[in-house]
């Protein structure tokens, strides 16, 4: 390790950050090594220098992408025997907001030949949503925007019915939600990061080897301009890349 690195290295200590995906209030741990790395990406001596701390998820997220990889729902359309595919940054979301049903959608080959199984929504990039009521086939319309209530099974909230159901028992039409299609594909990316961060190569002391061999001009531990090529180079994509 260089002596600059030595030196910042030393100044260091853990440090607490929100969970990089959206919607989700946990904090994660931030390392001494990982923040070295961000403050030798600056490309800079200056040992005084803040470098931004990196973006990752929490252990909650982390855990819940490992366990639910992309899969196949059923075709919202009646009669179709196909599936479209449940991302999992779209499962992320889903979570984090509570809500565990599956969203209704048409699969490709229905999108593609003009078939239709419910309204639109109003909004793009809300989500359709079955109500909550059993044996009803109404449908309401979510957007990450929305705040919605804990649900325990068997509860029928208000805000996971449809506008029917809402206006039987005494409750007005819900407002228009206002989208944020990015969410999803932000916790797809987040979770591929993250795995590729668990992958980093350690941070090696070579001190020893520059006084056995000499300096080495490519050493990497000196300080250089980085490359935009280089993912840790760049700044770590966050929630709202």
């Amino acid at each position: 390790m260089c002596e600059p690195c030595r030196q910042r290295q030393a100044k260091l200590v853990e440090r607490e950050t929100g969970c990089r995906v959206h919607g989700c209030t946990r904090t994660v741990t931030i390392d001494r090594e990982s923040q070295l790395r961000a403050w030798a990406a600056l490309g800079t001596d200056n040992v005084d220098v803040e470098a931004p701390l990196p973006k990752r998820m929490c252990e909650v997220c982390r855990e819940f992408c490992r366990l639910h990889p992309d899969r196949e729902v059923a075709c919202g359309r009646p009669g179709c025997e196909r599936s479209w595919t449940f991302k999992t940054g779209a499962q992320l979301q889903a979570f984090l907001a509570g809500r565990f049903e599956d969203p209704l959608r048409l699969c490709h080959h229905c999108v593609e030949t003009g078939h239709q199984r419910v309204a639109e929504p109003v909004v793009a990039g809300a989500e359709t949503m079955p109500c909550i009521v059993p044996l009803c086939d109404g449908i309401w319309h979510y957007a990450p925007s929305m705040s919605i209530g804990p649900a325990d099974d068997g509860d029928l909230p208000l805000d996971r019915m449809c506008d029917r159901c809402r206006t039987e028992r005494g409750a007005g039409a819900r407002q228009q939600p206002v989208a944020t299609p990015h969410d999803e594909t932000t916790a797809d990316a987040s979770a591929a990061d993250d795995i590729a961060e668990d992958h980093e190569a350690p941070l090696v002391d070579r001190s020893t080897n520059e006084h056995e061999d000499g300096p080495n001009p490519s050493d990497p531990s000196e300080p250089s301009e980085p490359s935009q090529n280089d993912p840790d180079a760049s700044a770590i994509v966050g929630d709202d890349e």
